[in-house]
């Protein structure tokens, strides 16, 4: 019930930074220019013609018409400036490592208890199924924690990102390599288990 909870805010979470986005560019696209005039879209053969202050720019349909440079587009740049893509990911790589680092360290203490509860039963002649079930769900414990921590900091990066008009397909490799490296923690777990039980 827990992890539906936490993927159902998730989820909310990326419902509201969708809306915040398009009503930001919305409420850009219909305020009028600084000399107040009203810019007023016209279909043309297939191509947007926008009209403020006696001047008419024509762009293709797809992408919204900069009237002048002074007004502001909130769309994502494809063209952004690769260096200012790398110092936002500069910005937050540290972190990332940080949260990655974290779990990799949880789970090798884990394994270690495992080991250990493995041997003090073994030697015991205790029963040794509940060892795989119990570190299992300790795991799945902190890989909780440890996506939220993660979903937290990619969600300030995927804002920073929004504000700078970047596309957030730019940053989408710091979730690949979380997604990777909670697989192989998974992975991990799972052999080191099989290995001392069977």
């Amino acid at each position: 019930m827990k992890k539906g909870l936490l993927i159902g805010i998730g989820v909310f979470g990326l419902i509201l930074i969708s809306i915040f986005s398009i009503n930001s560019y919305s409420e850009k696209a219909s305020k009028k220019t600084e000399n107040n005039s009203e810019i007023e879209p016209v279909q043309d053969g297939g191509q947007k013609n926008v009209k403020a202050s006696g001047n008419t720019i024509t762009s293709n349909s797809k992408q919204p018409a900069n009237v002048n440079s002074e007004t502001t587009n909130s769309a994502p740049d494809e063209a952004a400036n690769p260096a200012e893509i790398e110092n936002l990911k500069n910005k937050y790589r540290a972190q990332f490592y940080q949260i990655n680092s974290l779990a990799d360290q949880k789970l090798e203490a884990l394994i270690e208890e495992a080991k250990e509860e493995y041997k003090y039963k073994s030697e015991r002649k205790e029963d040794l199924s509940t060892i795989k079930f119990k570190y299992n769900a300790i795991q799945e414990k902190y890989e909780q924690t440890t996506e939220i921590q993660f979903n937290s900091a990619y969600g300030e990066l995927k804002r920073e990102a929004l504000d700078k008009k970047l596309l957030t397909s730019t940053i989408e490799e710091f979730n690949q390599i979380y997604l990777l490296k909670k697989n192989e923690r998974y992975k991990k777990l799972q052999t080191e288990l099989n290995t001392m039980i069977g």
